[in-house]
């Protein structure tokens, strides 16, 4: 982890990985969509 960053330092050891890329991006992406997913259920008023 970076200091004071909720996020995972890249490229891991120096190495840029395509397949360490392309994880990290699905990651991104589900992540969205849940995120996109659970907003408009905590927004609607009770």
């Amino acid at each position: 982890m970076l200091k004071g960053s909720n996020w995972f330092e890249r490229p891991v050891d120096g190495v840029v990985d395509e397949g360490v890329w392309k994880a990290d991006v699905r990651l991104l992406v589900e992540t969205h969509a849940r995120l996109r997913d659970a907003s408009p259920s905590s927004l609607r008023r009770s």
